[in-house]
């Protein structure tokens, strides 16, 4: 494994560190979806007034078991409550994971690497009586091995892969206007509103969290400059438009690239419930080629992603779903190195009788790289929910053809992950 002294060090700090909310997964729909790194777990119920000897509450002596907290680190003998009561919203959580690549020519390799994701979230409303408006300030640290560099594959197996890095993740300003508006401007991330899946968050493969084929999009872990509007004038319908700095993606490190996008979507509450959403991106600016001449450049692609609940139903009080989902994408095969992508999964949730916020999924997805190759993986994982605010989750793929090689060729990826909120 490489690093595993500094992977170890950090891990042990990690969790020696206080703070807040659990991982519902890489990621709380992100926002709409809640994303690992951002996840903010809702305050224990409470007033500002002492509390009575009978109430219950996330700390010491407070009559709940530390399992049962939210966060690991409760809600500080009433300090955590109180400030989110006045609009003061602390996160802290990391992801850990250490994985095991082996093909049939050669023994296996080990890779460990953690990301640490702290933030901020300020309503506003509560602090300041700016009504519907919020502040997020996150910061992310990233240390370990790139599995995908090592694995040598296109779409990657882990989406916290990355080099080595401690910088800003989110930085930004949303307003609100009734139900059906949000404006959002600042260093986002791309993802928490477009392309993507409900049912595939539990994934640890990127892929399924968004298209390959989308390869602009300003996501983790290089969040962009940018202004979001969604619009959600009816109950079943939403649109949702970006325009980004593209700058970074095409190789340009100024301003000079405009990335733009927009996702119009239906949902449904029959057959279990649902939504479809259907997008189109598009790129423009300069890029420097192998000659280091900038030449402009103008590009784009469309997408579909779909999320279905197959079942939905109840065992001793706890909640039991099956959720399923596709997406696939195309693009431009004269820039983009993937020039179309299919992917889907199955969830199900709920299902071991004595662990019911335990959930399991199997998923594939695959792409058409330039050249015609293929490469496509299968995979398949089982979230353990250890505690509230912990959770382990073993993982495994299967890799036909990483990075377009011989058909022949196949890699197989372990992972074991580690989610704390702290």
């Amino acid at each position: 494994m490489r690093h595993p002294g500094i992977f170890a060090a950090g891990l042990v700090a990690a969790i020696a560190v206080t703070a807040t909310p659990v991982f519902a997964r890489q990621s709380d729909s992100l926002e709409r979806r809640s994303d690992t790194t951002n996840a903010i777990a809702p305050s224990p119920a409470g007033s500002s007034d002492a509390p009575s000897p009978t109430e219950q509450r996330e700390w010491f002596g407070r009559g709940l078991k530390w399992a049962n907290w939210s966060r690991m680190t409760g809600d500080w003998d009433r300090l955590r409550t109180d400030l989110d009561e006045h609009g003061w919203s602390f996160q802290i959580g990391t992801i850990s994971d250490v994985s095991s690549l082996a093909t049939p020519s050669r023994r296996p390799q080990g890779i460990g690497r953690q990301l640490t994701t702290i933030g901020m979230t300020i309503d506003l409303e509560k602090a300041a009586g700016l009504k519907g408006s919020r502040v997020l300030v996150q910061y992310q640290s990233m240390g370990g091995a790139n599995g995908a560099i090592r694995a040598a594959t296109t779409q990657g197996f882990s989406n916290i892969d990355a080099d080595a890095f401690s910088r800003f993740g989110e930085v930004w300003f949303e307003q609100r206007a009734g139900a059906s508006l949000r404006i959002k401007t600042g260093l986002i991330d791309a993802n928490k509103d477009f392309a993507f899946v409900e049912n595939g968050a539990d994934f640890i493969n990127s892929s399924m969290g968004y298209s390959p084929t989308i390869f602009p999009l300003p996501t983790y872990p290089d969040p962009h400059m940018g202004l979001v509007v969604r619009v959600d004038p009816a109950e079943r319908f939403y649109a949702v438009g970006g325009l980004f700095n593209g700058g970074p993606a095409m190789g340009v490190a100024d301003f000079s690239a405009v990335f733009a996008m927009g996702e119009a979507g239906l949902r449904w509450k029959g057959w279990g419930g649902g939504r479809i959403g259907i997008g189109y991106w598009h790129v423009g600016g300069r890029r420097a080629d192998p000659d280091d001449v900038i030449q402009p450049v103008a590009t784009g692609g469309q997408y579909v992603v779909l999320d279905q609940t197959v079942w939905s139903g109840e065992r001793d009080g706890a909640a039991r779903s099956i959720g399923a989902f596709f997406q696939a994408g195309l693009a431009d095969p004269g820039i983009s190195t993937t020039s179309s992508h299919v992917g889907g999964g199955v969830v199900a949730r709920g299902f071991v009788a004595a662990r019911p916020d335990d959930s399991f999924g199997v998923g594939l997805t695959t792409v058409r790289l330039v050249g015609g190759a293929r490469e496509s993986e299968v995979g398949a994982f089982y979230r353990l929910a250890l505690t509230k605010w912990m959770a382990l989750k073993p993982d495994v793929q299967f890799i036909r053809s990483p990075g377009g090689a011989s058909s022949r060729r196949f890699l197989v990826a372990g992972t074991v992950r580690i989610e704390v909120g702290f």
